[in-house]
Order: structure tokens, then C-alpha cells, then sequence
């Protein structure tokens, strides 16, 4: 096994299975843990804590599975949210990621344009920010044109989910073999602010639908799929408090095999899966990009897995 200080790319690593369940088994054995001090106050330092300080990985850069044949998820068991599977960006081969024009033709206006009151993380603990080099007005971390775009994107049949209140769906298009992003002003809810978004679409882009060079195809997304979660190790974890220490807890872990991509194509279509953008920027920069890609809700594992198994 791997020594407790050195920490490594998942290009580094291979995991067996065995050795997978064994590292699960023996900290679920340990009952509740006590995280250290580096991840305590850290939003899911739960589960980097089990990734660096158990399976000795390092947060994942490279678009390969955590552990070699499985990617590894952590998740709070109190928490019901959407689950990222992987990122990929909708690019060109000139210009790379094609996210920064999409937000400027698409963005809206950043934390509803309350600029002058948003510090960032470093700012808000009273720490020169890296913003300070761009020499925003009025010493700002981010200036006053500064657009979000945070979607969760669902096929085009699925009108009741509110991740499609914006107006934007998936076209599984089968003939071209591509996943094509739409925009549909039609389709936007009528509640004001998503209004007055799409009056500032008209002045930018005439509410046009979405150029299809944003698609993503089939065999791009496929050759990712099959690379990064193929083989998904999923692991639910409880937290509780004592004083200023703060302790986890796994609750059930499983191993999720048999990945079926006519499946996950089905998911997209039905909205089992989303794509998400979700980014801020202005015109000169992505300020952050949180994660463009695939996500979905446990109880929806198997509709693009064939096989689970609990790990006991």
C-alpha cells in the first residue's frame, strides 16, 4: 500500500478492487473519524479527506478515473444533491474551450449584479485576493460587467424540471451523432428575473438558438465516459460535531460497474442526466469555471449501470 504522506495522480495509481473494498471496509470498520485540522472547515473535506488521507490521491486534474479502473465519489448521506460524473468542455481544435463566448452571448449578471457587496474567499478572511492584480474599479474582486452562467441543462422533452426554467435543453441528435445545446426563449419561465435576463439577450444575440459548434460528439463523450466513470466506487458519509472538532462517519459504499453509454445517451433524453454549465466571468476572463459536465441523482445510478454492489 501506498505511504500515508505521498499523495498522487490517479495516472500514478491502479487499484484493485480488492484493495479498493479492503481501504472502504477498514475505515467504515473505524466508526467516526476525526477529520484534521486542513479539512474541518472545509466544504466536502469529508470526502477529500477519505480521497488524500486514505486512498492517497490527489484532487483529480486529468480526465482518467481516481484510483485507475474506478472513480471515486464521496458524498454526505444528509445531502441530496446533484452528483458530477465528469466534466467536458464543448471546444474547438483552434480555440480550445469554447466556454468564455458562451457566457458573454448567454451569461447573467453575477450574484444579480450585487458586484460591490461579493468578496471572494480570500477577501472575505481578510487576505490580499488574486484579484488585486486586475485592477478592478473601486478595488473590487470582480468588476461591475461580471456574468454567471449556472444551469443544469436537461433533454428537450423533460418542461417540468426547474433546472430548465432558463430556456436551454439537450437534443440527442442521432443522425449527426451529437449532444447539441439549445436555447428556446419560448420555453423560458415567465417569473421576472429570467424576463429581464432575456430582455439583455436581446440586445446581444436577438435570442438566437445556440451555434452548434457547442456540441459535444458522440465519440468524444463516449472515449471521457469510458476513461473517467466507467467504473464508479460511491461512498455516503455522516458528519457530526463535538466542540471545534468535526468527525465522519461511512455509511454505505458501493462499487457501480457496467457502464452502458446507449443508456446514458437514453438518461440525457429523459433528464436521468444533466449537463452543467456553471461559470463566471467577464469579457476579458473566466473568472471560475466550478465544473462543466455530466451530472445526476443517486437514485438514478441505475439507469446507466447494470451492476451495483454493496461494499461490506
Amino acid at each position: 500500500m501506498h505511504s500515508k504522506s505521498l499523495k498522487q495522480y490517479p495516472s500514478e495509481m491502479n487499484y484493485t478492487k480488492e484493495q479498493i473494498k479492503d481501504i472502504i471496509c477498514s475505515i467504515k470498520q473505524a466508526g467516526w473519524l476525526e477529520l484534521p485540522e486542513n479539512w474541518k472547515d472545509k466544504d466536502g473535506g469529508g470526502g477529500e479527506y477519505i480521497q488524500h488521507d486514505h486512498f492517497h490521491v490527489k484532487v483529480n486534474p486529468q480526465k482518467i478515473a481516481d484510483l485507475g479502473s474506478y472513480e471515486l465519489k464521496t458524498h454526505r448521506s444528509t445531502v441530496n444533491s446533484l452528483i458530477t460524473l465528469g466534466s467536458i468542455d464543448p471546444k474547438d481544435n483552434s480555440r480550445g474551450s469554447l466556454l468564455h463566448p458562451l457566457l458573454l452571448e448567454y451569461g447573467f449578471p453575477y450574484r444579480n449584479g450585487a458586484i460591490s457587496d461579493y468578496k471572494c474567499e480570500l477577501a472575505q478572511n481578510g487576505k490580499p485576493c488574486e484579484h488585486v492584480k486586475y485592477n478592478y474599479p473601486g478595488g473590487l474582486c470582480y468588476p461591475p460587467d461580471e456574468l454567471a452562467l449556472g444551469v443544469d441543462i436537461c433533454g428537450k422533452n423533460v418542461t417540468d424540471a426547474p433546472q430548465n426554467n432558463w430556456g436551454f435543453y439537450l437534443e440527442i441528435n442521432k443522425k449527426e451523432k451529437r449532444i447539441v445545446i439549445h436555447f428556446d426563449s419560448t420555453r423560458t419561465s415567465l417569473e421576472n428575473k429570467y424576463q429581464q435576463w432575456l430582455e439583455t439577450l436581446k440586445t446581444r444575440n436577438g435570442l438566437r438558438d445556440i451555434d452548434k459548434k457547442y456540441s459535444l460528439s458522440f465519440d468524444e463523450v463516449e472515449k471521457y465516459c469510458k476513461k473517467k466513470f466507467h467504473n464508479m466506487v460511491f461512498v455516503k458519509y455522516s458528519e457530526k460535531k463535538d466542540g471545534k472538532k468535526k468527525f465522519i462517519k461511512i455509511e454505505d459504499a458501493y462499487f457501480l460497474e457496467d457502464f452502458d453509454f446507449s443508456k446514458f445517451l437514453d438518461a440525457l433524453e429523459n433528464g436521468s442526466v444533466m449537463y452543467e454549465l456553471r461559470l463566471h466571468g467577464n469579457t476579458k476572463r473566466i473568472s471560475k469555471n466550478h465544473g462543466t459536465g455530466f451530472r445526476m441523482f443517486e437514485e438514478n445510478f441505475t439507469a446507466i449501470y447494470s451492476k451495483i454492489e454493496s461494499i461490506d
